[in-house]
């Protein structure tokens, strides 16, 4: 019997032993899971501040924007009326250049026309692609140069 009561005893304090490991084991666990918990909610702490700090900026962006697309959205009216505005004075607009100088006077219309005849009869076959026109008002004369060539006999005299 004393065996058994030994064996009972061995297996009291074993129990009481491994109680006593699980309790400590509990409180550590105890202890790590409380410290984690504060750990997340410093964490969810600092991240819901920064996310509305972000928050804040973007609806204060969004302001912006919704304000410059309304002033853009206003000035659009305005620039739609001055072009149309510009479009009927381009259409009603009948334009006349006149140059007069020491009692001399040309056309501008006159000496495009009396220029393109004088480089046509003067160039033959010739492909003209460019003509550029210089008018010397002291001499009353039209020089041209034809596709970048000029030349002393482009002239038309007024």
């Amino acid at each position: 019997m004393r065996k058994v009561k030994n064996a009972q005893e061995n297996i009291r304090t074993t129990l009481e032993e491994s109680a006593e490991s699980i309790k400590k084991a509990a409180k550590e666990a105890e202890a790590a899971a409380v410290k984690t918990v504060e750990d997340v909610k410093d964490k969810v702490a600092e991240i819901t501040e920064t996310t509305e700090k972000k928050a804040r900026a973007v609806k204060k962006t969004v302001k912006s924007v919704s304000a410059k697309s309304a002033s853009k959205a206003a000035a659009k009216p305005a620039k739609a009326a001055q072009k149309k505005k510009k479009a009927a004075f381009a259409k009603s607009l009948k334009e006349k250049l006149t140059f007069e100088f020491n009692g001399a006077k040309a056309e501008y219309a006159d000496i495009i026309k009396r220029v393109e005849k004088d480089a046509l009869s003067k160039c033959g076959d010739a492909t003209i692609k460019k003509l550029d026109v210089y008018f010397n008002a002291n001499e009353n004369t039209a020089y041209y140069v034809v596709n970048d060539e000029a030349k002393p006999e482009y002239k038309v005299v007024f």
